[in-house]
């Protein structure tokens, strides 16, 4: 048996025929399948409108849920046939109208309205609205719109084109990275601009060895961009820049990647600009991270090594301690000065007031190494604790002076030449120890030996292994 006799059986196709002819009655034939009581009528009726929309909704959804069912049935899809009952709710005209009196609650019955009645009832309330009278409009028309101007943005120009033979010619050396300072925008205008003048080389083709191929001399070019070659900080000066240039090597690199974005030349890039591009102190540690960023994408042009966040990570952390530890000593340098500034301002004053005591002067004299440090002030009370001369800083001392040093002067701060480790400023100036409450060095990590020899015996201004510089000239 099938069919109807047998459900475990599909339906022949006259069985369908005769369920559709069955359930297509007639208006008088057909027996309502809708049973509501009086109660659930009369509290459905006592709902708010948006409560009541909400169950509206709920009602077609089963009853759609119920529809699908029954076709199904039908169909012989499923065994079971659905619920006959069923439901029909409805807004008054009287709820529609107050959707349409008010935007809020129309917006607010938005998500279960059918969207053709949803765009009825807008257009509703678009009729409902006042209108300019006749002069107001044709006055209006009169002037432009009124808007709120926004700063113009870089970032709004359009990208510029890579030329091919700019293309070609970085593509030529594949175990040196391109210079990332080619990749400024303002850089690229330049290339573009000048790319005629450009001069250009030969050399042996990557593809044959026997054929000589034309190339840009970036040498050349580099001079144009004035990109040092040997500059780590490849022509960035800031972080802001280097990120630009960064977007711009990432579209090279989906342009001279033959699979675009989803190769690996390309996704490598992606993934090592992104990694410096989302550190929140990016802008803070620039000057320390830039180079470690030049040294990790070099290696990977010339070992082809996949992009490791854990080694990105290691070299983060020691690019970090490194960053904090200078900046500490400067932030030491500083304080140093200020307070020398302070001192020597103390001094003057002294010598203003009395300017015919002999045990003043006396006492000045024997302070002035003291005095003697790395602040500003008149230069000819100064004496220089890299080199021991009068009449600058440390901080001022020229590093094209052929005058050698013991210490490693680098960035205006004072080094040992073996350890690396920045000297002590207090020490070298007022003999402070570690440990020193008094003098501030209680959780000094400087070097605490003399800057002019590098012994821990004695300070720089104790002038045991300098001459004094009141008997210099």
């Amino acid at each position: 048996m099938t069919g109807i006799d047998n459900p475990s059986q599909p339906l022949t196709i006259q069985q369908k025929e005769l369920l559709v002819k069955q359930n297509s009655l007639s208006n008088n034939e057909r027996q309502s399948r809708t049973r509501v009581s009086d109660l659930a009528r009369t509290l459905f009726s006592k709902l708010a409108i948006i409560p009541k929309i909400k169950k509206i909704h709920e009602i077609k959804a089963k009853n759609e849920e119920r529809r699908m069912k029954d076709l199904a049935f039908l169909q012989g899809d499923s065994p079971d046939p659905a619920s006959p009952q069923a439901s029909v709710w409805d807004l008054s005209t009287d709820e529609y109208q107050e959707l349409v009196d008010s935007k809020e609650r129309l917006e607010e019955a938005k998500p279960y309205l059918e969207g053709k009645v949803y765009k009825e009832l807008l257009e509703e309330q678009k009729k409902m609205e006042p209108k300019a009278s006749s002069d107001e409009g044709d006055q209006s028309r009169l002037y432009a719109l009124d808007f709120e101007e926004v700063e113009y943005s870089s970032m709004d120009s359009p990208e510029i084109d890579f030329p091919t033979d700019l293309i070609i010619s970085l593509n030529h050396n594949p175990r040196k990275s391109p210079p990332l300072g080619i990749f400024l925008p303002d850089n690229l205008k330049i290339i573009v601009r000048e790319l005629a003048s450009i001069k250009t080389k030969k050399v042996a083709s990557i593809l044959r060895s026997d054929k000589k191929a034309t190339i840009l001399d970036l040498d050349d070019l580099l001079s144009k961009l004035k990109i040092k070659p040997d500059d780590a900080f490849e022509g960035l000066p800031d972080a802001y820049d280097c990120i630009e240039a960064m977007d711009g090597l990432c579209r090279f690199e989906a342009i001279r990647d033959s699979k675009g974005e989803k190769g690996i030349h390309y996704m490598f890039m992606h993934a090592h600009c992104l990694y410096f591009k989302n550190k929140p102190d990016s802008k803070k540690y620039y000057k320390w991270w830039k180079p470690v960023e030049l040294e990790l994408r070099q290696k990977r042009f010339e070992s082809m090594v996949k992009f490791s966040r854990q080694a990105y990570d290691d070299q983060w952390i020691l690019m970090q301690a490194k960053a904090d530890g200078e900046m500490a000593a400067e932030a030491r340098w500083a304080d140093l000065e200020a307070k020398m500034a302070r001192f020597r301002e103390d001094e003057s004053r002294k010598r203003r007031s009395y300017p015919n005591r002999d045990d003043d002067s006396k006492d000045f004299r024997t302070r002035k190494p003291f005095r003697s440090g790395n602040g500003g002030g008149p230069s000819s009370d100064l004496h220089c604790i890299a080199c021991s001369l009068r009449g600058h800083s440390a901080k001022t001392h020229s590093t094209s002076d052929p005058s050698p040093l013991w210490a490693s002067l680098r960035s205006k701060m004072l080094y040992h030449p073996t350890s690396n480790k920045p000297l002590c400023g207090r020490f070298n100036i007022f003999g402070t120890s570690k440990g020193d409450r008094d003098g501030k060095c209680s959780d000094c990590k400087a070097e605490h030996v003399c800057s002019f020899c590098g012994r821990s015996e004695h300070y720089a201004l104790s002038w045991k292994c300098q001459q004094k510089p009141s008997e210099r000239r």
